[in-house]
Formats: C-alpha cells, structure tokens, sequence
C-alpha cells in the first residue's frame, strides 16, 4: 500500500481484517474458507451483489468525474502550469 499512495498511506493487518468484518456485518463483501496447499484453509473475501454497485457508485462519482475534459485540463493547469503559459 505505501508504494501504491507514494508512502502516504500505512495500512496494519489487523486493521485490514477489522475493516473488512465491518463490511461483512454491514453486507457489502462476504468470505469462504477455501482448502490451503499448506497449513489451515485460508479465508477469501469478496464483495456481495450490494458491495459492487456500491463500488461502482463510488468509482462514478469519485474518480470518473477526473476523466471528464473540463476537470481533466483544470487538473493538468494545476499540476503543469508551465503548460498554460506556453498555449
């Protein structure tokens, strides 16, 4: 997760697995045990019918809308100015 947030973010396992209990008792993912080739069966997570629309929701409202040309060319003349200038 740091190398992904460029060291922003530090996430512990144990807060992992609570967050995800959360989302299990509120419906938005499930688990299943699934036989290991070593040591105990593991525990796989997914999201529910509820926890992908949700997703999808999110992904709509939060991080499409960057993509949008007018939010993408504010975005580049924020990061970029140099860019502006020349055009």
């Amino acid at each position: 997760m740091l190398e992904l947030s460029q060291n922003s973010i530090y996430v512990e396992d144990n807060s992992i697995y609570r967050s995800l209990r959360r989302l299990k008792e509120i419906g938005i993912v499930d688990n299943e045990l699934r036989p290991s080739n070593s040591g105990p069966d593991r525990r796989y997570f997914f999201l529910t019918e509820l926890g992908s629309y949700l997703l999808a929701r999110f992904v709509e409202r939060n991080i499409l809308v960057f993509q949008h040309p007018k939010v993408a060319a504010l975005i580049d003349n924020i990061l970029r100015p140099e860019a502006q200038e020349k055009g």
